[in-house]
């Protein structure tokens, strides 16, 4: 399905920068403004629209996955965490562990607890980074969206070439310069 989106969002998209060069060719008069020009722009924001969903919708999975490795992650910190606590007391004493933690260290396995320890202090790291790497990326879809749905009222508006409501000119301003602020935000 990802590939199936990535697939309809890449070939919609190019179809509408090819189609939309007509506009440029109609501005340097090199083809005359008639009716098979305006059937061209509106194909052209067909294949705009279509690439912003095909967008959009790739995300929401991605969204979705990432969101599930997080809290896949979170859960497997929080046992590790429960695991050093139990740990942690039997080796204190608590609970009458004591005996058996005192006939481990009297068997030489102490140095092999201690590595233990290392090793999920390395493992509890590596999923707190995991975490930070996943929730980054998850904040860059959920902008990304927002620029889908602010571009998406832009071209819905292109389509129906009215001055109301979504046609409003100060509403496509503000859209446009949203999307122009995470587009050179994404860039920077």
């Amino acid at each position: 399905l990802m590939l199936a989106l990535s697939l309809i969002f890449n070939c919609s998209e190019g179809l509408y920068y090819f189609l939309d060069q007509m506009q440029f060719l109609v501005k340097a008069k090199v083809v005359k403004k008639s009716e098979t020009v305006k059937q061209i722009k509106r194909i052209s924001v067909y294949a705009e629209i279509t690439s912003y969903i095909a967008d959009s919708l790739h995300g929401m999975l991605e969204l979705r996955a990432k969101g599930a490795c997080v809290r896949e992650s979170r859960l497997r910190l929080r046992e590790q965490e429960r695991g050093e606590d139990a740990a942690a007391a039997a080796a204190a004493g608590g609970g009458g562990g004591g005996a058996a933690a005192a006939s481990v260290a009297g068997l030489g396995l102490g140095m092999a607890l201690t590595e233990g320890h290392f090793q999920d202090e390395k493992y509890a790291k590596v999923l707190t980074s995991l975490i930070r790497k996943n929730e980054a990326e998850m904040f860059e879809t959920k902008v990304t969206l927002l620029q889908n749905a602010a571009d998406f009222i832009v071209a819905l508006n292109d389509l129906r070439e009215q001055k109301s409501h979504l046609g409003d000119p100060r509403l496509l301003s503000a859209l446009g310069l949203l999307s122009a602020l995470i587009g050179w935000r994404a860039k920077w």
